[in-house]
């Protein structure tokens, strides 16, 4: 018997794989249906029918051909056996492992599938329920708190008060006491320094003066005055426009 009726044609072997094929892509894609696929859970389902195909297509056309050449071995062998007479055993190993083959086979794409699955679940239910984590930078509250019997927003006012005071008390011990223009005819030293004292002790002195005012439109003694000065510096609480 020649060697090409052992063989399987190629005909046969396409019939075989597209008998594989076309059901096994069927199946995953109903698999898929019914775990509610969506998106690229849909081609890892398809895949995994590709790869189911491959897999029965291999065993189912290795079965056909060892099983074709076991019966051309089997008519072979009785026909020598007629001429000879010796007795022979016929061994099935490789059928049966095609059989093996088969059962660890199914299992496996099962298992392929189901992974497949939980993992498509679980990265599905996690962007689901996943809560969205917003980290702000922190900020520190300020508190306004009341001082001297005040409010800040009250200190800060009387804060600007004062300095208004100060600046009015300069502003008029300038022009009580105008520094000379050193360029100027008799101009000296010792005249400008002893000018600028005078200016200096006036613009003090009014600015005392003016303070008091603030004090006495406040109802506040000096003292508080004196703190609420103290703490405009120390928080660089903003200046009244000139």
């Amino acid at each position: 018997m020649s060697t090409s009726k052992n063989r399987l044609s190629t005909g046969k072997v396409m019939m075989l794989i597209a008998s594989c094929f076309i059901p096994s892509i069927g199946i995953g894609l109903l698999v898929g249906y019914l775990f509610e696929a969506r998106g690229d859970e849909i081609l890892l389902y398809l895949v995994g029918g590709f790869i189911m195909g491959i897999i029965i297509a291999v065993l189912v056309v290795r079965h056909r051909m060892i099983s074709e050449e076991n019966d051309v071995s089997a008519i072979t062998r009785n026909r020598d056996l007629k001429t000879t007479g010796y007795r022979f055993r016929s061994d099935h190993h490789r059928i049966r492992m095609v059989n093996r083959l088969v059962f660890i086979g199914i299992p496996l794409v099962v298992l392929l599938f189901w992974g497949g699955h939980h993992l498509a679940t679980r990265d599905r239910t996690s962007a689901i329920y996943t809560p969205a984590v917003q980290v702000s930078t922190p900020r520190l509250i300020r508190v306004q708190v009341d001082k001297d019997g005040f409010t800040e927003t009250k200190r800060r006012e009387i804060f600007r008060s004062i300095v208004r005071a100060e600046d009015r008390a300069f502003a008029a011990a300038e022009r009580k006491y105008p520094l000379p223009n050193p360029r100027s005819a008799g101009y000296t030293e010792v005249g400008a320094r002893a000018q600028l004292a005078r200016q200096a002790q006036t613009a003090h002195t009014l600015a005392e003066t003016y303070k008091k005012g603030v004090a006495n439109r406040y109802g506040i003694d000096m003292g508080k005055i004196g703190s609420i000065i103290s703490e405009g510096i120390h928080e660089d609480w903003a200046l009244p426009k000139p």
